[in-house]
């Protein structure tokens, strides 16, 4: 009895086995559905910061320019922004205080903002950071950078 179960078995397994044929559709189809979700976006790929100068001093206002090229809308607060040293990581100001405020960017649209350096801050290579949430069902989130820029010294 044991030996029927078995070749039952094996039956079945070779026939739903079968190796699809190849096509368009097929492949694309086996990739859909086998493929990893895609991770929320975390190095600004959807949205883009871009500031409007290579070089600033301490203490100096950034000015940046904020485009969402996806069709969420999402909240940030560019006062909580973080300034990212190449290679040293992030710069904190431990007495900073900012107010809960949520600045809206629509869908495909474009914010310009300014943000000032921290006035104590190193010479080097840094990029603004700043965190935005989607303001829909999705969940998303999107950690962006801009582009890099030089903080100079001021002597």
């Amino acid at each position: 009895m044991r030996g029927i179960i078995l070749a039952a078995c094996a039956i079945l397994v070779a026939c739903n086995s079968k190796t699809p044929e190849k096509s368009a559709a097929s492949d694309t189809a086996a990739t859909d559905t086998m493929a990893a979700p895609t991770p929320p976006p975390d190095s600004g790929n959807e949205i883009h910061i871009t500031t409007n100068a290579a070089s600033y001093a301490p203490g100096a206002a950034v000015g940046i320019s904020i485009h969402n090229a996806t069709a969420h809308q999402f909240a940030f607060n560019p006062c909580t922004r973080h300034f990212e040293r190449e290679a040293h990581g992030e710069v904190t100001e431990p007495n900073r205080m900012c107010t809960m405020e949520a600045w809206l960017l629509d869908p495909n649209g474009t914010r310009d903002v300014s943000v000032t350096l921290p006035a104590a801050i190193e010479p080097g290579t840094y990029q603004v950071r700043i965190d935005f949430a989607a303001q829909d069902q999705s969940g998303l989130q999107v950690h962006a950078t801009s582009n890099p820029f030089q903080v100079t010294s001021d002597k």
